[in-house]
This record gives C-alpha cells, sequence and structure tokens, in this order.
C-alpha cells in the first residue's frame, strides 16, 4: 500500500502550538502573568515569505539611502527614523529571516519589527530561543486532525 493522497487531503490539519518560557523578559510581562511566549507552526508560503525577508531588506536599503540622496538631508538620520519603523534594515543575514518568522508565528504576544529587533538586540538569547523553537515547528508541520467524514450514506428505502 502507497501513500493514500485522499486520506492526506481528507485529513484536518491543525496547526502545532506549544509555550515556551522566556524568564530573560518576565520584567516586561504584567505582574501576575507567566513569562511565556506562544507561538503556532507555519504553512509553506509563510516560510517562503521569511525567506524572502532578507532580500526585501536590502531592498528597502537601497530605498533609504537613495531617499536621503534625494532628499539632501542626513543620510544617517533619515535611515535611523526608517530603522526605528521598519526594525533592523541593516539585516540582511538570518537576523531577517528569523525576524519574518518571529512575526508570523507569535501568537501572543504579537510584535512588529521593531520590537524584535529591540530582543534580538538586548536578549539575543531569547531571539535565538523562540525562533528555534519555529524551526522546529517547521520540521513537524501540521498535524492531522480527525478525518473529514466522508459524506455519510445514505438509507436505502424499504419496499
Amino acid at each position: 500500500m502507497g501513500f493514500d493522497a485522499a486520506k492526506f487531503a481528507a485529513a484536518d490539519w491543525q496547526r502545532r502550538v506549544i509555550e515556551i518560557p522566556v524568564p530573560a523578559l518576565k520584567d516586561f510581562f504584567g505582574k501576575d502573568e507567566k513569562p511565556i511566549w506562544k507561538i503556532h507552526s507555519l504553512e509553506g508560503k509563510e516560510v517562503a515569505q521569511a525567506k524572502h525577508a532578507k532580500e526585501r531588506n536590502i531592498r528597502v536599503k537601497a530605498a533609504v539611502e537613495k531617499f536621503s540622496e534625494m532628499l539632501s538631508q542626513d543620510p544617517k538620520k533619515i535611515k535611523k527614523t526608517i530603522g526605528d519603523i521598519f526594525g533592523n534594515i541593516e539585516s540582511d543575514s538570518d537576523i531577517a529571516w528569523r525576524s519574518e518568522l518571529m512575526i508570523l508565528a507569535s501568537i501572543e504576544p504579537k510584535v512588529d519589527y521593531s520590537t524584535i529587533a529591540q530582543i534580538n538586540k538586548y536578549q539575543s538569547e531569547t531571539f535565538y530561543l523562540i525562533t528555534n523553537k519555529i524551526l522546529e515547528l517547521i520540521g513537524l508541520g501540521f498535524e492531522p486532525g480527525k478525518l473529514k467524514p466522508s459524506g455519510g450514506t445514505k438509507k436505502s428505502k424499504q419496499h
């Protein structure tokens, strides 16, 4: 018996969800809240989106530099302002990719590029802990749930 594509297609796929203790960030959670970062697995298209983050950052960085020249202002000041909005546009490494993964996979708390850039800068161990767990979930994929019903059987007419 080979792979059963129909059974695969009929499965009720669910994102995997895990909670990650982040004790280094405890001071930034509510007084009675546990420092937990909740993430879920990603779809293939979301993983691809994250992989393109590096190229996007390169294009944004080039645009910032061009606008800075065009406006005849201090390029460093403009770059810093835009960097504050978009996060770390200097990142053309896997940090851009991991940042995108973190945005896409984070359920609670929800974060933006600027916050992630700060977590990476000041709590890099936590940044890598969370993103490594996201990569583990990607490797596991979604969880198959119960199979969808086939539509049931029709009752036969009695004569």
